[in-house]
């Protein structure tokens, strides 16, 4: 009889952080939609995709400083939409995410286990957070976190990846840099 292995991450991250970080970004997408933080978080209650989107980015505005802020060799972050290729700019449509809720592309000078530890954690961290929010219309993907580590070669060389940091057609969004 085979025994399944589950893997957690070895790096951990502190889920008290991971809920502020989600606070702040309550009250960081409240002052953009121009509501007050108890008012976003009820809209994201009741299913309002648009202001859920609208924490989600500001949420990985946070984690993009946090991820540099504990690894030195982390450069920039980017935001993309890789369903549609969109860029934040355009308008969200109300209906249940179809991909990850956040994708990012996080640049660092070299790849190693520690930082992909540190993310393994956030994502749960993250996914735990979201569901506390209650959104009725909330599928497993909305509070997903996609995180893409490239190293300097692939963005050099333009493979995997690190094309899409120049992409016209994915056109990612930096949201954080050294």
């Amino acid at each position: 009889m085979a025994t399944e292995v589950v893997r957690r991450p070895t790096v951990t991250v502190n889920v008290g952080s991971v809920s502020s970080m989600t606070m702040e970004a309550i009250e960081g997408g409240a002052a953009k939609l121009g509501m007050g933080g108890a008012d976003t978080r009820a809209a994201v209650g009741r299913g309002d995709c648009s202001a859920c989107e609208t924490v989600r980015h500001e949420l990985a505005k946070r984690l993009s400083e946090y991820l540099g802020a504990v690894d030195s060799t982390v450069k920039a972050v980017y935001v993309y939409q890789p369903e549609y290729g969109l860029a934040g700019d355009e308008p969200v449509y109300d209906r249940p995410n179809l991909s990850p809720g956040i994708s990012l592309i996080v640049w660092t000078s070299r790849k190693s286990a520690a930082l992909s530890s540190l993310i393994a954690s956030l994502k749960l961290a993250v996914a735990e957070e979201g569901e506390k929010l209650g959104c009725r219309k909330a599928n497993a993907l909305c509070w997903t976190v996609d995180v893409q580590l490239v190293d300097d070669e692939e963005v050099r060389a333009r493979t995997g990846y690190g094309a899409l940091i120049e992409s016209i057609y994915v056109r990612p969004v930096e949201i954080w840099h050294r």
